[in-house]
């Protein structure tokens, strides 16, 4: 990380799955927690020794922020020098209470404050011989607010208010990233004319997660639609055959029979066992089998459109959102709002503006980089490896980088657009909402952005929420389970 904040990189994330992953791929760094448990929490916190379940979720805090340290102070210099633009670390907050506002703010409270007690400290010798004018302690730090929930406005409001960053985690949708957005400028607004310098913050798009979502819809909606015209005993013997063909343990088949036919279905479509790939083999038998598409060829040119159109959903919902926000004929208009609306002056509405990133994220493919690319306003995340298949991409031959400058504000692909608009999940993700449209027709944002976007109140409900949900809930859970294990020694 040393040698990365040299190449420019502005921000680390992490959340339950990957700090669970940072413990097991260094072993060393549960014995480094348990010298810290007995050297420090269990003086500090004597309670929680004495019942470390009803403090678990404190414990696992402790475990995730030891382990994030050095993070923050990697990227302390970043931050200083940029004054709060860069240099940011995320920390997710416990899902177990994201969907509750007092507790979530309370909770990104106390990790804030506990850790700007840490930076004091750091600074002091950091900054030792400086008149340096930054407030010394001032944490690196944004909160990750789970946009699954309504609620995830109002913490981003709050949070805001304070002067504590976010990266809005778990969005998917046009309404979701907006919502979320306007409420963190409210805040942030508030906060500048409390005095308090706004941090970063982050709209997340998690493109690869909805493109995940849309293959498992689009696999399952087909399959069952088209095992309905048959006798049962018919679509159970496609079903035993299209699971033998995915490889699927025969003690889990014989399982399977005794469900519902949607329940096998949607778990034979599942990223887990189908792959996300619309083109397997045995998937495309079972739908040439049903008669219901057509043949083979039918049905392979219906798969192949759909794979090649559902691969550029992210980006389709991430040029969307920037274009709204960002693009040069919409952003004045945003700051002029915030002015007349907030009453900030136009170069702190612009500041504002300035501390806002659509951040592209859960990416699957280079093109999810390399076609959400801007110079202002967009942070790219990611892993290693993805960073390394981005590299390979660009080394090949006739790859010139000048084709994707500035490349979120491309319009989307005609062809590929008018097949996601058939599926309703992409709908919802792409569309506005009457909420929305109207808010965005009052600053002068007019657009041809549709009203079927899913609701606020539906957020919980929808496909990539509440599959992404389960699955950071699990690993939370899961880590909160290994640490309170350490922890008791």
């Amino acid at each position: 990380m040393r040698w990365l904040r040299h190449l420019g990189y502005v921000q680390v994330s992490t959340n339950p799955v990957l700090a669970a992953i940072a413990y097991n791929d260094d072993p060393s760094l549960w014995e480094s927690f348990k010298e810290y448990v007995k050297e420090d929490l269990v003086k500090s916190h004597p309670e929680w020794l004495d019942e470390p379940e009803k403090y678990a979720d404190e414990i696992a805090m402790e475990a995730t922020l030891f382990v994030l340290l050095d993070n923050f102070y990697v990227f302390r210099i970043p931050f200083l020098l940029s004054n709060g633009h860069d240099g940011l670390v995320s920390y997710q907050l416990n899902p177990l209470v994201a969907d509750n506002v007092e507790k979530s703010v309370e909770a990104a409270r106390e990790f804030a404050k506990k850790l700007e007690k840490i930076l004091k400290v750091y600074d002091s010798y950091l900054l030792w011989g400086y008149d340096w004018p930054v407030e010394k302690g001032r944490s690196n730090l944004v909160i990750k607010v789970a946009a699954a929930y309504p609620s995830s406005i109002e913490i981003a409001r709050r949070l805001n208010e304070i002067g504590i960053g976010q990266n809005i985690t778990l969005s998917y949708s046009v309404t979701q990233e907006l919502l979320t957005g306007i409420a963190a400028i409210e805040g942030m607004s508030k906060a500048i004319k409390k005095g308090i310098l706004p941090t970063q913050t982050y709209l997340t798009n998690m493109g690869g997660r909805l493109e995940d979502h849309l293959k498992e819809h689009v696999a399952a909606d087909l399959l069952i639609k088209a095992l309905n015209k048959l006798r049962r005993e018919e679509a159970d013997e496609i079903l035993d055959k299209l699971a033998v063909g995915l490889n699927v343990k025969s003690e889990i088949i014989d399982e399977l029979k005794k469900k519902r036919l949607e329940e096998r279905v949607e778990f034979l479509t599942s990223r887990r066992i189908l792959g996300g790939n619309l083109l397997n083999d045995a998937y495309v038998e079972a739908l040439v089998s049903s008669n219901a598409y057509g043949g083979r060829k039918e049905v392979l040119d219906m798969l192949t459109s759909l794979s090649d159109a559902i691969k550029f959903a992210g980006t389709f919902v991430a040029r969307r959102v920037y274009e709204i926000i960002f693009s040069p004929q919409n952003k004045p208009k945003w700051i002029e709002y915030i002015s007349r609306e907030f009453g900030v002056s136009r170069k702190e509405a612009e500041i504002i503006m300035d501390r806002i990133d659509l951040l592209p994220a859960s990416k699957r493919k280079p093109t999810d980089t390399l076609l959400t690319l801007s110079s202002r306003n967009l942070t790219n995340t990611e892993f290693p490896n993805h960073q390394l298949d981005v590299l390979k991409e660009s080394m090949k031959s006739g790859f010139r980088i000048e084709d994707y400058k500035e490349s979120i504000a491309k319009d989307p692909d005609e062809k590929h657009l008018k097949i996601l608009m058939s599926i309703g999940d992409f709908v919802k993700a792409y569309e506005a909402t009457p909420e929305l449209k109207e808010f965005l027709n009052k600053i002068g944002v007019i657009g041809d952005y549709g009203i079927r976007g899913v609701d606020r109140a539906d957020w919980p409900n929808y496909g990539p929420c509440a599959k992404t949900l389960r699955e950071f809930t699990q690993a939370y859970l899961d880590f909160r389970n290994k640490v309170l294990d350490v922890f008791k020694g």
